[in-house]
């Protein structure tokens, strides 16, 4: 192991009440390795360390000047996963960036940037399809509307997608009984023409 790398690991199993600048900021480098963290995050994992609110402080002013924390970044990376990955909507993409520590403001402003490239009712339609696509026949509208509902849509757009993709489902089962009507007809006259055949 590397001499560098056995410090960090060193620093980093430090007690919190021997902690220093550079155990604090240890701890933090090794939650920002695994993934993104928004400031509060930061501050919060390092509080459960155990570490002091002064020490804190400190690392977290230490991190801002490397330009490791970066809430705004975070915050709209954060808003394309879930508006345009998970299909979401934007009261529960809102409320879970609050949730990970993102000002109210900021959370509002970069969902409202996420959707300008990918719209609600887009997001609801696919949001949709990925749920139901194999049993669509068999939803009832309510259970569209709840699901919806559930993933933070606002209410048009729950409505105006339940609607659709209930004259869709609709649509779909029409064509579905009008080919089976049609096969059905074909294979009739092939049987009368092999009866034909057979009595010629």
């Amino acid at each position: 192991m590397p001499i560098q790398k056995k410090t960090e690991t060193k620093l980093m199993r430090a007690k919190p009440e021997e902690a220093s600048d550079r155990t604090v900021l240890a701890a933090a480098y090794a939650i920002l390795a695994r993934s993104s963290h928004s400031r509060a995050q930061v501050r919060d994992k390092l509080e459960r360390k155990g570490f002091a609110a002064e020490l804190i402080e400190g690392c977290l002013k230490r991190l801002d000047a490397l330009g490791y924390l970066d809430d705004e970044q975070v915050a709209r990376r954060w808003a394309q996963v879930m508006l345009c990955e998970r299909c979401w909507g934007i009261l529960k993409a809102e409320q879970k960036l609050q949730q990970r520590g993102i000002k109210r403001d900021l959370a509002r402003q970069v969902v409202d940037e996420a959707q300008r490239d990918f719209s609600q009712i887009d997001g609801a339609r696919q949001a949709l399809a990925g749920r139901f696509s194999d049993r669509a026949q068999d939803v009832a509208l309510a259970k569209t509307v709840n699901f919806l509902r559930s993933r933070g849509f606002s209410g048009e757009v729950v409505y105006t997608a339940a609607r659709e993709w209930e004259r869709q489902t609709q649509q779909d089962g029409q064509d579905a009984v009008e080919e089976k009507s049609e096969l059905d007809a074909c294979n009739y006259l092939t049987e009368q023409e092999s009866i034909d055949d057979e009595n010629s």
